[in-house]
């Protein structure tokens, strides 16, 4: 394939059902971001290294904390990251192609696009061309300190120049420029919403679907982003008193490998201790000298604007997001029983009222435990909290914002189906009676893996057949902006005006239970009654629930 910057050369495959896939890994979308290009938002790449350039391997991923998360299938590593692979099923089609592009997870500090953890070939099989990209993570892609000219968000600024690259390049793999949808898990769930709310990354794209993540999750937004730059710094070898000058001169100087691998060490003790706190994420950049910010106000303030183009959206969560931390919360339960304001969310304003906060935790463990203490049988009510203030409770939040301010169809959905591919249930060891879908339980109904050997589930099995259901869900969204061709009793949710405050927001979703589409159904007010409490708690302590504290 010949591209502006020269020609490429993948590999034919074949897909699980016998048709062809053209496979091109490790293309570089930008410019290295190293030497005086570190912390520095992504720059274009006029010309490769070497024409023609071969794109049959997975370029370097970026350097990730993989001592708490291991990547065995990752051999190489690199600041120099900015690689994305593109799965195409017809380089000449009759008509041009939908194309999806994926945003992998990983809490911003861990995870990649490699095909061994995310190979798109059942939903290449639907007809469409899937991008997978790699984009700077931790320190080297969310450190900021603005004084010496820092902003933060380059990893948010790595994927939409893969936007920018596949509106310039699809062309040339069958794909269609003007029908490009983003999508993603996790902090890549998060990242679609927040591109969603940026009118900057908006023209790239058509369609988005954000899975358990958005723009209100607490653990996307880094807490007190200077002083975390600066400690960093000391564990390089500065000192105390350093200008900001003297910091960025420590962190320019420091190994892209180092400054990783001490980047928790950045955060306090008390921050280290909690159960999904990560160093380095996005930031609230100044709208003064940061041109190509991604978010320069809070996200509830950011779906309040009228946008230039309405973007249909898909947004959903897993049925007990925080099932999986099952194990982590025994190993850790002293804690919670020692301090339980541990169970609060962090977008609550008590920290820095000690009354207040005392009294948020008797109404929440008032509410979820009915005042029976913090103990190994109390922790299926543990979870719930915890699923609530990672995933649950922010994804109605957006929903409900959304709602009231903006126009584009909203579709929202509750993963709750449990079978062979629900694959990091046993990586986590969640305990058997425990039945609900876990956060990431979705991934492997839209991905195949090598790494975790999806290749054993056999075609015939339910677990297959939903994967193919959920493909079609996908791949018809990002077709036409619309899921019914497959699942047609999915509603959107209702709009509301911004300014009535007496009707109570119920959220409708689609429960995805069943390889049966009918068997689907509409839950008409989803998760009423938490919902309904942490609304009232928020309305108590931020004078809203729809103003979550994010600094």
């Amino acid at each position: 394939v010949t591209l502006p910057a020269g020609t490429i050369i993948g590999q034919k495959q074949a897909l699980p059902n016998g048709a062809d896939c053209f496979a091109f890994k490790g293309i570089p979308y930008a410019q290295p971001p190293i030497g005086e290009l570190r912390f520095k938002p992504p720059v274009p790449l006029a010309a490769f290294a070497s024409d023609p350039l071969e794109c049959l391997t997975e370029g370097p991923c970026s350097y990730a904390d993989n001592t708490r998360f291991p990547m065995p299938f990752v051999d190489n590593l690199s600041e120099n990251c900015l690689y994305l692979n593109v799965f195409s099923p017809n380089l000449q089609p009759d008509q041009p192609l939908p194309v999806m592009i994926w945003i992998h997870g990983g809490g911003f500090f861990v995870g990649s696009g490699h095909s061994a953890q995310y190979d798109p070939e059942y939903l290449v099989q639907q007809g469409v061309i899937v991008v997978t990209i790699n984009y700077r993570l931790g320190p080297l892609g969310f450190l900021a300190l603005p004084s010496v000219g820092i902003n933060g968000n380059m990893g948010l600024k790595d994927q939409r120049m893969s936007f920018q690259w596949v509106r310039d390049n699809i062309g040339r793999f069958g794909g269609n420029p003007n029908n490009v949808t983003i999508f993603g898990e996790s902090a890549g769930g998060a990242s679609v919403h927040l591109h969603f709310l940026s009118e900057r990354s908006r023209k790239y794209f058509h369609k988005a679907i954000a899975q358990s993540g958005t723009a209100f999750n607490e653990w996307v937004w880094q807490q007190e982003p200077e002083r975390r730059a600066r400690n960093l710094a000391r564990l390089l070898g500065g000192t105390e008193g350093d200008s900001d000058e003297a910091v960025l001169a420590t962190l320019m100087a420091a190994s892209a490998e180092k400054m990783t691998a001490l980047q928790y060490q950045a955060m306090t003790e008390y921050e280290q201790s909690l159960l999904v706190r990560f160093p380095f994420t996005p930031v609230i950049e100044s709208d003064v000298g940061s041109e190509d910010a991604i978010l320069t106000e809070h996200p509830s303030d950011a779906t309040k604007r009228t946008f230039q183009k309405e973007i249909p959206l898909m947004l959903g969560t897993t049925q007990e997001e925080a099932i999986g931390l099952w194990n982590f919360v025994v190993a850790t339960l002293p804690l919670f029983q020692n301090d339980p304001g541990r169970l609060l969310p962090t977008t609550l304003n008590v920290r820095d009222d000690q009354q207040a906060r005392q009294r948020a935790t008797e109404l929440t463990l008032n509410f979820f435990l009915q005042d029976r203490p913090i103990s190994t049988e109390t922790i299926p009510d543990i979870i719930p909290i915890l699923s609530d203030n990672f995933n649950t409770y922010p994804a109605y939040l957006a929903a409900e914002l959304h709602a009231r301010y903006q126009s584009a169809p909203l579709y929202c959905f509750v993963f709750s189906y449990v079978g062979e591919l629900n694959i990091l249930r046993g990586n986590f060891n969640i305990p058997p009676e425990q039945t609900s879908a876990s956060h990431g339980d979705d991934l492997y109904y839209l991905f195949s893996s090598t790494l975790i050997n999806t290749q054993s589930v056999d075609e015939a099995t339910d677990a297959a057949k939903f994967r193919a259901f959920c493909c079609r869900i996908w791949t018809d969204f990002a077709r036409t902006g619309t899921p019914h061709a497959t699942v047609e009793q999915w509603k959107t949710v209702p709009r509301m005006s911004g300014n009535d405050t007496a009707t109570r927001f119920k959220l409708p979703a689609l429960e995805l239970k069943s390889s049966a589409p009918l068997d689907n159904p509409m839950i008409e007010d989803c998760f009423a009654e938490r919902a309904q409490f942490w609304n009232g708690l928020f309305e108590q302590f931020n004078g809203s629930h729809l103003l979550p504290k994010v600094d």
